[in-house]
């Protein structure tokens, strides 16, 4: 009985209590998730006469019918309702676009002045306030307070002043300010300046009597400069760029590029440059973008090469757009001033261009939807030779025409259409021109039959070429250049699946065995030129496909052969990914290959060797690939690359590798190892095998080689890295960086080098900002 009349009463008090605040105070509303704990633990006085309330550990929101809520959380309230309120006690303000907290607070509710002293913070976007005094309006956006620390979180900037002004959410002022990106304790650098003001809107600040500082030492002082907040273009003189190259006596390089930030989708770069041994150069970048189009033009230019004395030059433009009916655009221009410009001038096109000696011109126009694609296009080559080692002419395409469709899943059957225009024309000598021409088309239709558990697929199709040698024909008239070749196969596939435990985890296997039976009868196509085919060399990549040429419609190969694969693989339940997968092949062929590329091809494809491909991690930290072949005539295992990877942790790695490359072994090693905490190690070593034609001996050598020293300290980084490379003239380079954190980077940029040749390389400065740093 007892226990229910305090059950009745405590539910009165509750309904009694929301009553009274209700009559009292119509701007005070309760939070739902603290009413619970306020109505059972806190003791509440309300002064009718006054309109006071006071209270301890409360939190609560206030608001009327035309203001956003401002939430209150504090220990203690004392005050009068409908104008101030002194709240102390870790004291938390929410408002619209802030937050206020503090050991005290004076809120005026009917100015929206608050004042916070001790250990007081103001935070706003990515902005932090820190101060014993801070005072702000809610309404204005307005405040000051007395030498504040400010720290703008996503951009890594710290800064302190003897009084801050806030002019507006966008636009505050510091007075006697030091600049930094490290904490306000520890830093290497900082700049020190009169006045500092920032606009966050336009993403813009400015200094007057900037004085930077590296470890307490004045290094330079400038009246007055403007900077972007964000790592956004803004145009000016960038870190200037050195190196030194003992490349055909280049010598040593300086530049100092010039940036300008035209618009939000356009910019330019000019760098002079002075090679001390070549003469002065001038390098420029222009860069544009827009909502369906991007493009970038380069273009290198030296007056009088001291050594060649000789005009010096390089272009290269690129250019793509996407129209929105499906039409699109692509342009790529490059051409050099001569064979040797690239050997002896370095270059920001040579990082650009596919091949080092092939620059393309090519411009491509074409369409496509959902079922078609169409293209046409005009591709040359610039082709640059070494006299000591010539290389061939491709053949430029003037033009060609592609139309390639496909359609699945009509009624069940899949079809699919390929058809190609082709020109072709080369050079072979000044006055010697190989011209053609090839018309082709490729229909075929499979049915796939596919269940749970296997599937099999039969495929049939009609291959048509006719060739002429001249640029234009009719290709549709039949000569004795045209042939019809039909196309049969037949692919079929299962997969089976067990539990199993792999080193006591539970995990699956798989096996996944499949045949792939081809036939196309032979046809007789001696004196027909191939042009652009080449023979592709049978691997466990192209073992299962129709094709053992590139480019396949130069030359239809016979073929009447079966091929089995069987790919095992073990994967752990709880992560998904593949610990062990191990794929084995092989090829049975019922007759020869007839069709060669030309009369000097002899080479008959018979039974393919049994091939191989492992990839295991050993362990989360050790990865294995392994691709072999197993001759059964000769009772021979062959390597055709193995590649080990270790890698523990972040900034550590090893990989070791050996490739089988035309009988020749050709061994690269590349890492990542900390020395120190501070002091890294990175480089790569590539090791080829080299033949002594006298003494019929092979002895290796290193073909190129990358080393370095990182150095990072809790401030700044400093990069030391050789490059070596023996092929095609022996070269050496030197590159040193220096950077400080936050501020700007001095000397030749190794990056790309490291990342080019090591592919596990991690940045040692590399920081991603967490979301909780910016949660409140």
């Amino acid at each position: 009985m007892y226990l229910k009349d305090l059950l009745n009463f405590m539910c009165y008090r509750k309904i009694l209590f929301l009553f009274v605040i209700y009559i009292f105070s119509e701007n005070i509303v309760l939070a739902d998730t603290y009413q619970e704990n306020l109505l059972n633990n806190l003791e509440i006085k309300i002064n009718k006469d006054k309109n006071i309330l006071i209270a301890n550990g409360i939190n609560f929101s206030i608001t009327s019918n035309d203001e956003l809520p401002i939430f209150i959380k504090t220990n203690n309230i004392d005050g009068h309702l409908s104008n101030k309120l002194s709240l102390t006690g870790n004291v938390e303000i929410r408002c619209f676009g802030a937050i206020i907290k503090g050991n005290s607070i004076q809120y005026y509710k009917n100015s929206g002045d608050i004042n916070s002293i001790g250990s007081a913070k103001l935070i706003f976007d990515n902005t932090v306030i820190l101060g014993e005094k801070i005072n702000f309006n809610i309404n204005t956006f307005k405040g000051n307070a007395i030498y504040p620390k400010l720290h703008i979180i996503s951009d890594s900037i710290f800064i302190n002043a003897d009084d801050v002004e806030i002019l507006n959410k966008s636009e505050i002022i510091f007075n006697n300010v030091i600049y930094t990106d490290q904490s306000y304790e520890k830093k290497s650098w900082y700049s020190k300046a009169k006045s500092l003001y920032i606009n966050f809107e336009k993403n813009k600040g400015s200094v007057k009597q900037n004085t930077l500082y590296f470890d307490e030492i004045p290094i330079s002082t400038i009246p007055y400069f403007t900077f972007q907040l964000k790592n956004d273009p803004k145009s000016g003189l960038l870190m200037p760029t050195y190196g030194f190259n003992t490349r055909n006596q280049s010598g040593f390089e300086i530049s100092t590029p010039y940036y300008l930030n035209i618009n939000d989708d356009c910019d330019i770069t000019i760098s002079p440059k002075i090679l001390s041994k070549r003469g002065l150069s001038l390098d420029t970048e222009f860069r544009y973008s827009g909502t369906n189009y991007v493009g970038i033009s380069e273009f290198n230019y030296m007056h009088k090469d001291i050594i060649t004395n000789k005009h010096r030059w390089a272009y290269r433009f690129a250019h793509d757009y996407n129209f929105d009916n499906g039409f699109y655009t692509n342009i790529e221009l490059a051409e050099v001033s001569d064979n040797n410009y690239f050997k002896d001038l370095s270059s920001s096109i040579i990082n650009q261009t596919s091949s080092n000696n092939y620059l393309p011109k090519q411009i491509l126009i074409g369409w496509s939807n959902k079922y078609w694609e169409i293209y046409g296009q005009i591709h040359k080559f610039q082709t640059l030779q070494d006299i000591k080692t010539p290389t061939q002419t491709p053949f430029d395409k003037v033009p060609e025409i592609s139309i390639n469709g496909n359609y699945c899943d009509y009624k069940g059957i899949d079809c699919s259409l390929e058809c190609k225009i082709l020109s072709l024309k080369r050079k072979l000598h000044e006055n010697d021109i190989e011209s053609g021409s090839r018309f082709s088309l490729y229909p075929s239709i499979s049915y796939p039959f596919m269940r749970s558990g296997y599937y099999f697929t039969p495929k049939f199709g009609l291959y048509y070429t006719n060739y002429s040698n001249n640029i234009f024909f009719n290709f549709l008239k039949y000569n004795e250049h045209a042939n019809t070749i039909p196309i049969a196969s037949l692919d079929t596939g299962a997969s089976f699946m067990k539990e199993i435990s792999l080193f006591g985890k539970n995990a699956s296997q798989t096996i996944e065995p499949r045949i792939v039976y081809m036939y196309i009868p032979y046809c007789n196509q001696i004196g027909l030129n191939c042009f652009d085919t080449s023979i592709d060399n049978c691997n466990i990549s192209n073992i299962l496909t129709e094709d053992i040429y590139t480019n396949t419609i130069g030359r239809i190969p016979n073929a009447n052969h079966i091929t089995l694969s069987i790919n095992s693989r073990w994967f752990e339940h709880q992560s998904g990914f593949d610990k062990i997968s191990i794929i084995c092949a092989k090829r049975w062929c019922f007759e020869n290959r007839k069709v060669l590329l030309n009369t000097k091809d002899t080479l008959q494809i018979d039974d393919s060797d049994y091939m191989f491909s492992i990839k295991t991690f050993l362990q989360d930290s050790i990865k294995l690939d392994i691709l072999s072949r197993y001759e059964y005539d000769n009772n021979q295992f062959f390597l055709s690359m193995i590649k080990a990877s270790w890698l523990p942790k972040k900034l550590t790695n090893i990989t070791l590798s050996c490739k089988d490359y035309n009988n020749k072994k050709q061994f690269s090693t590349s890492y990542q190892l900390p020395i120190s905490k501070k002091l890294y190690s990175v480089g790569r070593i590539d090791f080829s095998q080299l033949s002594n034609i006298k003494k019929n001996l092979y002895y290796p050598c290193i073909s190129q080689s990358v080393t370095g020293i990182e150095y990072k300290s809790n401030y700044w980084i400093s990069r030391l890295i050789f490059q070596y490379s023996k092929f095609p003239k022996s070269n050496k380079s030197i590159f040193l960086q220096f950077e400080i954190f936050g501020l700007s980077s001095l000397g030749s940029n190794g990056i790309d080098i490291l990342k080019k040749n090591i592919s596990s390389h991690s940045l040692i400065n590399e920081h991603n900002n967490s979301i909780f740093e910016i949660y409140e």
